[in-house]
C-alpha cells in the first residue's frame, strides 16, 4: 500500500493537474522547506513500521521536535518514551524520493538488530516486564528488519531470529516466529554453526510449547547434528542452550529415557538447571508461559545441584542454590529463602568468588520478592553454612 499511496488517488484526463500530483507537490513543498539536516533525517525514517522511539534517531530530540513542529512527523505524548511516526502521505513521499533507499533500510535493520540484542537478554530477570513492552511496541519494526535481512543479510536475519523465540512464545506470535526462523535457516545455509544450532534449538522449544512434539524433536535433532561438540566460546554457549532446550522438550514429553541418553555429566546438570529455570520463570509470571510446574522445577534444581557437585562446578552450583532460594520464596517460605540467599553470598566470598557474579538477575528478582525479609536474622542463621547445609535448606 505504501508504494501506491499517491497513485491510489486516481487518474484524470491527459494534460490536467491530477489530485495526486497536487498533493505530492504540496508534500514536496513542505519537505523542501526543511533545513538540509532535518530533511536528511526525515528521508531515512520511512522504513519504520508503526512508529519509532527517540532512540531510533540517537535521541536527537531537537531535530525530532523541529519535524513535529513542521507537521511532517507526529508525536504521541501519551506514552513513555514518546512515540514518533511519519504521516503516511509523508512516509510515501520519502520512500519515493529517498536518494539512498537501500541505506535507509539497512540503517533501520541495524537498529532492529541492536534493539533485539539489547532487550532479549532482559526477558529473564527483574526487567522482564519492561523488556516485553519494549519489544512488543516495536514488533512491527523487528519483523520488518528480519524480513529485510532475509534478502540483504541472511546471516544477520538468522542471528536476530534465533534470539526471539522466548519473546514470540510469551507474546503469542509463535506462528510468525517459526515462519521467520524457518525462512532464515533456509536463507543462510552457510551461517556460523552457533547461529544455526541456536535457531534450531530455540525453535524446537517453541514448537514443543505450541504442541508440535514431532517438529520439536526434529529440530532438536538438527541442532545436535550441527553442533555435536563446541569448539569455541560462542559454540559452547549455544551448546549449553541446546541441552537446556533438550531438557525442556524431553522432560515435558516425559521421554526420560531419551533425555538420559542425550545428556550425561556436566551437560545433564545444565539440562536440569534449564528445566528448573523455566519452571521458575513460569511461576514468577503467575503460572503462565511454562510447561513445567514449580514442584517439578524445584526437583530439577535439586538434581542439577547433585550433578554439579559431582562435576565440581562451584559457579553453577551456587547459581542453582540461588534458584532454589527463589523457589522457596515462591513456595511461601520467605525466611528460609532469605537465609539461603545470604548463605550463598557468604559462601561465595569465602571461596574467593565475587558474590555479585553469582546469579545477579536471580538475586535481584529474589530480593524484590523478599522486601520485608528480616535480613539481620537471615545473616545470623546463615553464618558459616557450608554446601551440604545450604542444600538441606531446600528440603
Amino acid at each position: 500500500m505504501l508504494d501506491d499511496r499517491f497513485p491510489a488517488l486516481g487518474t484524470v484526463p491527459r494534460g490536467a493537474i491530477t489530485p495526486h500530483q497536487t498533493l505530492e507537490a504540496a508534500v514536496a513543498w513542505s519537505v523542501d522547506l526543511l533545513p538540509p539536516d532535518d530533511r536528511a533525517l526525515l528521508s531515512r525514517l520511512w522504513p519504520f513500521e508503526d512508529g519509532f522511539p527517540p532512540a531510533a534517531v540517537d535521541d536527537d530530540l531537537d531535530r525530532l521536535s523541529a519535524l513535529v513542529a513542521r507537521s511532517v512527523v507526529a508525536a504521541d505524548l501519551d506514552v513513555t518514551p514518546t512515540r514518533y511516526r511519519l504521516l503516511e502521505i509523508i512516509r510515501a513521499y520519502c520512500r519515493a524520493h529517498d536518494p539512498q533507499p537501500a541505506a535507509s533500510r539497512e540503517t533501520h535493520a541495524a537498529w532492529v538488530r541492536e534493539l533485539v540484542a539489547r532487550w532479549v537478554p532482559e526477558l529473564i530477570g527483574e526487567h522482564s516486564p519492561h523488556a516485553m513492552r519494549v519489544l512488543h511496541r516495536d514488533l512491527a519494526n523487528v519483523h520488518a528488519g528480519i524480513e529485510h535481512d532475509l534478502t540483504a543479510s541472511p546471516e544477520a536475519a538468522l542471528r536476530t531470529a534465533s534470539l526471539m523465540p522466548w519473546f514470540w512464545f510469551r507474546a503469542g506470535h509463535t506462528a510468525t516466529g517459526l515462519r521467520l526462523l524457518d525462512a532464515a535457516l533456509t536463507a543462510a545455509p552457510d551461517a556460523p554453526v552457533a547461529d544455526r544450532a541456536r535457531a534450531f534449538g530455540a525453535g524446537a522449544t517453541v514448537r514443543f510449547i505450541s504442541g508440535d512434539l514431532v517438529g520439536a524433536g526434529q529440530w532438536l535433532e538438527q541442532a545436535h547434528t550441527i553442533l555435536p561438540e563446541p569448539t569455541d566460546r560462542a559454540e559452547r554457549i549455544v551448546y549449553v542452550q541446546i541441552h537446556y532446550y533438550d531438557s525442556v522438550v524431553h522432560h515435558g514429553a516425559e521421554d526420560y529415557a531419551a533425555a538420559g541418553r542425550q545428556r550425561q555429566g556436566w551437560a545433564a546438570a545444565l539440562g536440569e538447571m534449564g528445566l528448573g529455570r523455566l519452571g521458575l520463570i513460569g511461576a514468577t509470571l503467575g503460572g503462565a508461559g511454562s510447561p513445567v510446574y514449580p514442584d517439578d522445577a524445584l526437583a530439577a534444581i535439586r538434581r542439577s545441584i547433585r550433578l554439579f557437585r559431582v562435576e565440581d562446578d562451584l559457579g553453577n552450583l551456587l547459581t542453582c542454590l540461588c534458584m532454589g532460594a527463589q523457589a522457596l520464596a515462591l513456595a511461601g517460605r520467605p525466611d528460609t529463602a532469605a537465609v539461603l540467599l545470604t548463605a550463598v553470598r557468604g559462601y561465595a566470598v569465602r571461596r574467593g568468588i565475587d558474590p555479585t557474579l553469582v546469579g545477579p538477575q536471580l538475586t535481584a528478582a529474589i530480593e524484590a520478592m523478599l522486601r520485608d525479609a528480616d535480613w539481620a536474622a537471615a545473616a545470623e542463621a546463615a553464618r558459616n553454612l557450608g554446601e551440604q547445609q545450604m542444600i538441606e535448606l531446600l528440603g
